[in-house]
């Protein structure tokens, strides 16, 4: 320990230091444009049911939020699959290809089936756990899940444009996803509730 501590010295590289910003920044309008992704929909419904709906849909968020625990673990433990099948050095081999294909398409075939178990079930369990006041839930609880499903597959593209140190394009992913879905609320939400 001591030798490391001895030989440790403070050392300042500015292309490294380009090389990380130009890895990180991108993220910043991506980390806000998510939390817009967050809160969008609850503002819209505030600002134009009150309180209440925002309620019922927050009971319906409670149960699409176990389909992204469930998503956000499954991409951990795929993950280093994903990278080792898109490590540099195999460009030549046919089978790098192959496995990284059959990762991407196990992740989806996954998240649909989540997806359909989790709309399927969802609404028999919220009604077995839920006061009869929030069994209005049901009605948004296929749509709330199967966003979460869509937040599952935007999760391995992701990590095929961090490992590729590609994060403009999760920063323009993001933000257009934002954008996107803060149209989608102030035409639909007044009308939909």
């Amino acid at each position: 320990g001591y030798q490391l501590f001895r030989d440790a010295a403070l050392r300042f590289s500015w292309k490294d230091a380009k090389r990380a910003l130009l890895y990180g920044l991108p993220l910043v309008p991506g980390l806000l444009a998510q939390h817009a992704l967050i809160g969008a929909d609850r503002f819209f419904l505030m600002a134009e049911h009150g309180a209440d709906v925002v309620g019922v849909y927050g009971a319906a968020y409670l149960f699409a939020s176990a389909v992204t625990i469930v998503t956000m673990a499954l991409n951990k433990s795929i993950a280093p699959m994903l990278f080792d099948s898109m490590k540099s050095g195999d460009e030549g081999k046919p089978h790098r290809e192959a496995y990284t294909a059959s990762v991407l398409n196990i992740w989806f075939v996954t998240m649909c089936v989540l997806a359909l178990g989790a709309a399927l079930l969802a609404p028999h369990v919220a009604t077995a756990l839920l006061s009869s006041e929030f069994t209005e839930a049901n009605a948004v609880l296929p749509w709330v899940v199967w966003g979460a499903a869509l937040h599952g597959l935007y999760l391995i593209s992701a990590n095929i444009l961090f490992y590729s140190k590609q994060t403009l394009f999760v920063a323009c992913a993001s933000v257009s996803s934002a954008l996107l879905n803060v149209l989608l609320n102030f035409f639909w939400v007044p009308e939909y509730g």
